[in-house]
């Protein structure tokens, strides 16, 4: 699976966890206006309003005992800012609207806090969304803009987010927090300072461009020379609400850490509510889920608000939504059945209502016979599936294999194949990394049509590890440095070369580890889809090739001969304070996918997988565990990254983690815990096919690889899922790692 921007970190977890605010102050509809961002009353401009300053201790204000420092906003402090810290805790009006803003961040502070803390940025951006919706995610403005994050339509599609009339992801607090730390991901890369991203984010990268522009010619500085936020708006270069809008979030983040210094009361907090994902069909119904899985509809609801209707949004693809934790495994065991009850009924009620009334009397409808062509007949030779046109490729087609294919029949009076192979970095955007590869023309003999398919897919095969080694180079750059980021060099490094010794064909590759991408538990890291293959058929009757070309490209990605896997070892670092287990199987073959996939779910999963709960949830040994399943060429490596909490040791960890394995593949699955896996695996694909634009993947691939495992999840069988999870955790091909 894909990757995402760098700055989007890692989220193994897939339960988000949420608090409930206090009930005096109901949220409005989706369709009644709430305060906007600049709802908050502006204070009165005074002369340096944006000089610099040391500390509190301004004359003309009674701050006394507030330490400013305590907010990790790294945004130079200004007097502007504090006479909102003084608006905020001192003045009635003002003290009132803070205690209810705070008072309703509580339903989400954990989530968009954990969310920041894994993309490394500052904890206080949380605050942001106090000044947009005043923490209410049914939040619309005059203008458009809706949600706890006030995206404006076209800047939610920008980002990722679905806006429409039954769905709008806007309100989403998971989508809509991803999609926020994007856009301030990629405003911090542009401006890199805080005050600047926060103001492009109020009025547009267009604005912020253009006062700096203005600006550098008004402190007379050269092109590229840097203009700060503070300096913008003293000289007025910024509209009047985004001038108020970076101060308003530094006081409202100050003064939320100085609410005993500044005798403000503590707001009433309830407890935590948790939510977990789920994938459910097209225009399925809520009430339906919420019955299965013992919730009320209004429960459910609520925790929904992107919902707009009382159904799922009609379409092709499963539709994530949330249910409570605690709820989930009963409603993946009960939804399938609930849902195909319904479709019943509804089939049964429109056949009964399409089927004519037979007259009394009347003779038996006369059969149709369909007459068969002739032998004689000639019929062009069609491929065996449907081609697909390739999104932003005209004239071309996506194949299955997720080959691109041209078709020119008028291109000569014989027929000739070419290709080309060109590599895109899915950390960069796609952008192209090194020179094309081009294989020149050459004649398909007529006679034996596969053998000139089979030979063009060798040569391709064989330029692959040359394309390999010059993608690998930039990741690599990129993961080293998320690596030294998050302290996980060491371990990881460790790992990637266990797996991969020299000599062996990925020698040098790095996995993914825990940094990127965000949420996902299956992981490439040197995606297939980064390799873009195009194969050119000249020639009369071109397109009737179509079939044998996908046979034939099918195995494109399958190395003909498998590295062998690597042996057991130990890695013992002196004071180590983490443990690292990994484990090599053989990678999936292109029919063994979704097993793979429901063997790792039913181990991992953050609240359904054994060792998830016999570790963090029933004995509580760890209060964080991270782990993925990365596929390469030639290897499959499963790992848990887990660092336990006293009094517990690293030994003792390992070794609850080992038998929690060991057990699962002895005592093997129920049908109810494999039908709980196929539902997790479906929300795995649902939150890809969700988040590909945003993370810079080509979605038609995505979908391709999400359509072939969807059609074998289904038929996957108990033993195939037990066969796996003894392949993937077998003892003799195991890595361990403590250091810190």
């Amino acid at each position: 699976m894909g990757a995402v921007k760098p700055w989007a970190g890692r989220q193994v977890l897939m339960l988000v966890g949420l608090a409930i605010g206090c009930e005096t102050e109901p949220a409005p509809s989706p369709k009644e206006p709430v305060e906007p961002a600049g709802s908050v009353e502006e204070v009165p401009a005074l002369a340096g309003e944006f000089a610099l300053l040391e500390d509190v201790s301004d004359p003309e204000l009674d701050l006394a005992g507030v330490v400013p420092t305590l907010s990790d906003l790294p945004v130079p402090l200004t007097k502007r800012t504090l006479r909102y810290v003084e608006q905020f805790a001192k003045q009635p009006k003002g003290r009132d609207g803070f205690l209810a803003r705070y008072r309703r961040s509580q339903r989400f502070a954990e989530h968009i806090v954990r969310a920041l803390q894994e993309a490394g940025f500052p904890e206080d951006l949380l605050f942001l969304a106090a000044i947009e919706s005043a923490f209410n995610p049914q939040a619309n403005s005059p203008k458009g803009a809706a949600g706890l994050f006030q995206f404006m339509p076209e800047t939610a599609e920008r980002f990722g987010l679905v806006v429409g009339s039954e769905l709008d992801e806007r309100r989403s607090i998971p989508r809509s927090t991803e999609a926020a730390i994007a856009y301030l991901g990629f405003l911090y890369e542009r401006y890199q300072a805080w005050d600047l991203a926060l103001a492009a984010y109020n009025c547009g990268e267009g604005c912020v461009d253009a006062a700096i522009e203005k600006g550098r010619s008004a402190e007379n500085r050269g092109a590229g020379a840097a203009v700060t936020f503070a300096e913008l708006a003293a000289r007025e270069l910024l509209p009047a609400e985004t001038r108020d809008f970076v101060p308003q979030i530094h006081a409202f983040a100050i003064v939320a850490h100085n609410r005993a210094a500044l005798a403000l009361e503590e707001p009433m907090l309830a407890s935590p509510l948790q939510f977990a994902e789920i994938a459910v069909p097209p225009a399925a119904r809520l009430s339906t889920v919420a019955r299965v899985g013992g919730m009320t509809l209004s429960e459910l609801q609520e925790l929904n608000p992107q919902l707009l209707t009382d159904r799922v949004p009609a379409g092709e693809a499963d539709v994530l939504i949330y249910v409570p934790p605690e709820r989930l495994a009963q409603t993946l065991a009960a939804l399938p059945a609930a849902l195909s009850s319904d479709q019943a009924k509804v089939d049964s009620a429109t056949e009964a209502a399409s089927k004519p009334r037979k007259k009394s009397g009347s003779a038996s409808p006369t059969p149709v016979v369909t007459k068969g062509l002739s032998e004689s007949a000639t019929v062009r030779s069609e491929p065996s599936f449907k081609l697909k046109p390739a999104p932003f490729k005209p004239g071309k087609f996506l194949l299955p294999s997720g080959v691109l294919a041209s078709f020119d029949e008028k291109a000569s009076s014989s027929t000739t194949l070419s290709a080309e192979l060109s590599v895109h970095n899915p950390l960069e955007n796609r952008a192209h990394v090194g020179e094309a590869i081009s294989l020149s023309a050459r004649s398909l003999i007529e006679a034996t049509p596969d053998k000139s398919l089979s030979e063009l897919r060798d040569e391709l095969a064989s330029a692959l590890p040359a394309a390999r080694l010059g993608l690998r180079e930039p990741l690599n750059k990129k993961r080293q440095a998320l690596y030294a980021k998050t302290g996980l060099a060491a371990p990881f490094e460790a790992l990637s070369s266990w797996a991969f010794p020299k000599n062996h064909p990925d020698a040098g590759l790095l996995l993914v580890g825990p940094t990127e991408p965000a949420d996902d538990m299956f992981l490439q890291p040197e995606p297939n889809w980064a390799f873009e293959v195009l194969v050119n058929v000249r020639g009369p009757n071109a397109q009737s090739q179509a079939a044998a070309l996908e046979s034939a490209m099918t195995s494109l990605f399958t190395p003909k001969e498998r590295a062998a896997l690597p042996r057991s070892s130990n890695v013992e670092l002196e004071g180590g304070t983490r443990s690292l287990l990994a484990f090599a199987a053989p990678p999936p073959s292109r029919s063994e996918e979704a097993a793979y996939q429901l063997a790792f779910e039913l181990a991992c999963h953050n609240k359904l997988g054994r060792v998830q709960q016999t570790l963090r949830l029933q004995k509580k040994l760890t209060s964080n565990l991270l782990c993925a399943l990365e596929f390469t060429p030639h290897a499959a490596i499963a790992w848990f990254l887990v660092a336990p909490d006293a009094p517990h040791s690293l030994q003792q960890v390992d070794a609850e983690l080992e038998q929690t394995l060991r057990s699962l593949i002895e005592k093997g699955v129920t049908e109810s815990e494999l039908t709980a896996a196929r539902g997790l695996v479906r929300a795995e694909i649902a939150r890809e096919l969700q988040t590909a634009s945003l993370r810079g993947q080509p979605k038609s691939r995505i979908e391709l690889d999400a359509a072939r495992t969807l059609a074998q999840l289904d038929q996957v069988k108990r033993a195939e899922v037990e066969r796996v999870l003894a392949q993937l955790f077998a003892k003799d091909r195991k890595f361990s790692w403590h250091g810190r």
